[in-house]
């Protein structure tokens, strides 16, 4: 098994929202990996899995920033419009959103 290491921030911001994500979701597989820019962070690697789960990373690193459940709107974003996201992707981020599972605040 693969050990995974955690940014300071995912440890202490975030631990409570990736401990929900862990025992309420699941973290599943990657099943694409996509490369976005944030203007104040930079370039960020997004690994979505197919519970719907982004694992924010930096480009060059295995340390994991942050995680969330995206909305088809983010997802969209990140792949330059909608007709690119696969459609399992959003399906997943549809259902996670009328579970109310995004942007959930923790």
């Amino acid at each position: 098994m693969k050990k995974t290491k955690f940014s300071r921030h995912a440890l202490e911001e975030r631990e409570d929202r990736i401990v929900w994500i862990a025992t309420e979701v699941g973290f599943g597989q990657v099943v694409d990996t996509i490369q976005i820019y944030d203007v104040e962070r930079g370039y960020r690697r997004v690994e979505l899995t197919e519970t719907g789960v982004a694992i924010i990373k930096a480009v060059d690193e295995e340390v994991v920033i942050t995680m969330y459940l995206p909305t088809q709107r983010q997802l969209a974003t990140w792949y330059n419009g909608s007709r690119f996201v696969p459609v399992r992707l959003l399906n997943v981020a549809k259902r996670n959103e009328k579970r109310g599972w995004t942007n959930n605040g923790l």
